[in-house]
């Protein structure tokens, strides 16, 4: 895809977007945390959690910071799946 050049522009718009411009790029939305042995997140009223689309995993920088859909918070490394559910990764942002 096209629209961004760089790790560094990606991160900013994600950053930076909101809902509507998240979702027009082809992120997913997972509205519902599962509880996990390490931690446990849930949302608050009002947020969503915004899944990245699978033709952006090239552009995740390492340093950026992403929610797994058990709500588990983590820099984003190489390495991390690719399995795809509906286009999108199994973890995102918070917004």
């Amino acid at each position: 895809m096209d629209k961004f050049k760089t790790k560094k522009e990606f991160a900013s718009f994600v950053k930076n977007a909101n809902g509507i411009q998240l979702k027009k790029c082809g992120f997913g939305t997972f509205q519902k945390y599962l509880k996990s042995d390490k931690e446990t997140h849930y949302l608050k009223p009002g947020q969503v959690h915004y899944l990245i689309p699978g033709t952006f995993y090239n552009l995740i920088p390492v340093w950026m910071r992403v929610v797994d859909i058990n709500g588990i918070k983590k820099s984003f490394r190489k390495g991390f799946s690719k399995d795809l559910a509906f286009g999108c990764l199994s973890y995102g942002v918070i917004k």
